[in-house]
């Protein structure tokens, strides 16, 4: 049967909306990353290392304190925040480690510091910790720390509140907000706020490139990874 002509221009533009509204909302994004997927494709441009975890098999690590602060750490970390070995194996993605003496506020002091990627579905967050681990030319007396005294030093770096093993919201959700706000988002610095524990990204209204004087203002927003919630502040732009 032949639809008569105001029927049928009404199904094309109802067909053409219903094709721009999944275009927009998912073909485009996906598009984005690629349609396997590639989440990395996000981070590429990013300045610092990449997001790859380049030392997962720990093979990085030398023996010793490096290796000795290491296993403590993993274990605390594992244990502060609820989840055992298979999933730290998954999702918290070793960079590297690393132990010298470096000048602080005019001292030399012995530093332990592991680097590492956070992975969560799309998500990835560079994440550090770092403890002093003696006293200015305190060096010779590294090796007898008890591990009392280096879980306790460990302690202070290692913030259970952050949610390690809460899932995030979808990759499409979040360019559906963007669009929604008008704003860029900035993938390179993701990260967790300090009481709350949230993860969370920042953006901000406007193009991509934009040229502010310092004493101007812009509105920053922040996306909860978690539930999704955005939130907008006012602050003074600063330029890069």
């Amino acid at each position: 049967m032949r639809l008569p002509r105001s029927k049928t221009t009404l199904f094309l533009l109802l067909f053409l909306s219903v094709t721009i509204v999944i275009g927009k909302n998912y073909i485009y994004p996906l598009a984005k990353v690629g349609f396997g997927k590639n989440y990395t494709k996000l981070y590429e441009e990013c300045l610092g290392n990449p997001f790859d975890g380049s030392c997962t098999d720990e093979s990085c690590i030398d023996e010793g304190i490096e290796r000795r602060v290491f296993d403590l750490w993993k274990q605390l970390f594992m244990e502060a925040h609820n989840i055992d070995k298979d999933y730290f194996d998954k999702h918290i993605l070793v960079d590297d480690v690393t132990y010298t003496k470096t000048t602080y506020k005019g001292m030399s002091k012995p530093l332990w510091r592991v680097n590492y990627v956070y992975k969560n579905d799309w998500v990835l967050s560079r994440q550090n910790e770092s403890i002093w681990l003696a006293l200015p030319d305190n060096v010779s007396a590294l090796e007898g720390l008890s591990d009392e005294v280096i879980i306790n030093r460990l302690k202070f770096e290692i913030r259970e509140s952050e949610r390690f093993d809460t899932s995030v919201i979808s990759y499409i959700k979040v360019t559906k907000l963007m669009r929604k706000k008008k704003a860029n988002y900035d993938f390179c610095s993701i990260r967790f706020r300090n009481q709350s524990g949230i993860l969370f990204m920042t953006g901000v209204h406007g193009p991509e490139s934009i040229s502010l004087q310092l004493q101007s203002d812009c509105d920053f927003i922040t996306l909860d990874l978690h539930l999704g919630n955005l939130e907008t502040i006012t602050a003074p732009c600063v330029m890069e």
